[in-house]
């Protein structure tokens, strides 16, 4: 959703000038504080002086005491993409005014390159002058430690899929990438061994339980697990067995119980 919010404001791309842009050490620009959405940090702007084109910044990043490369942030695709050791961070702006210019009110953010930032872990935002390299403004965080979300199923489904059975995720408290949990399944009285949930939608992971394979699948249309989102119980290209009781096991990343749901197939 960001980057299509992005790649909208960025599609003019045409520039409004309100006063000369210095030719050495960049405008006046000051950050407002540090906001985190969905595994995201947020960094407002707080006041430009001058108003000045996008297309003059640079940005980088420090993650914990590694220093990144500066990039600019390009109209296409919409973000720089910096690079801190062997990890890569994408940094957006959201243009507010839709005046491709840096002006207050825009936002950047800085978020994992396809995966949330990574926790605990303190960061600094570095805003820098195009022609020379100067710092124009920063900002420091900390990313916070992630807590076992909690989460609801609505019933158990063995309609809608015939020979298998659907879970759909009623609510979650914070929506969570899916690394940070396990799946597992018990068949009769005999349990399976846990095993980290999959990590892109519509996959599956496998779990043993006595002789037999099920497949547990994720559903989603995203990269976090949320509402709307759901999983499969399925055998492995087969029904499950008629007439057993199933428990499904959601898992925070230490085996703790987050949610469970049982049923029982026709």
């Amino acid at each position: 959703m960001v980057v299509a919010i992005l790649v909208a404001e960025f599609s003019g791309y045409s520039i409004h000038p309100t006063s000369k842009v210095p030719s050495s050490g960049g405008p006046a620009v000051a950050l407002g504080e540090v906001g985190f959405v969905v595994g995201n940090a947020t960094v407002d702007v707080r006041s430009v002086s001058p108003m000045t084109p996008i297309n003059r910044f640079k940005v980088n990043l420090r993650v914990g005491s590694v220093l990144g490369v500066a990039e600019p942030v390009e109209p296409d695709p919409g973000y720089a993409l910096v690079r801190v050791s062997d990890k890569r961070y994408q940094v957006y702006i959201v243009d507010l005014g839709n005046y491709s210019a840096l002006n207050a009110g825009d936002r950047f953010i800085v978020a994992g390159d396809g995966a949330p930032l990574p926790q605990a872990t303190p960061f600094t935002f570095y805003l820098l002058w195009l022609i020379d390299g100067t710092i124009v403004a920063s900002s420091n965080w900390t990313t916070p430690t992630l807590t076992k979300p909690l989460v609801t199923f609505f019933h158990v489904d063995l309609a809608t899929s015939p020979g298998n059975a659907s879970i759909p995720i009623e609510s979650v408290s914070q929506l969570v990438g899916p690394t940070n949990f396990e799946v597992n399944l018990q068949v009769g009285v005999n349990t399976g061994t846990a095993v980290p949930m999959p990590t892109t939608g519509n996959t599956y992971v496998t779990v043993v339980v006595g002789a037999m394979r099920y497949r547990l699948y994720w559903t989603s249309r995203d990269q976090y697990v949320g509402a709307g989102d759901g999983f499969l119980v399925a055998g492995n290209n087969s029904a499950l067995p008629s007439e057993t009781s199933f428990t499904f096991y959601f898992l925070w990343s230490d085996a703790s119980l987050i949610q469970s749901a049982a049923w029982t197939t026709p």
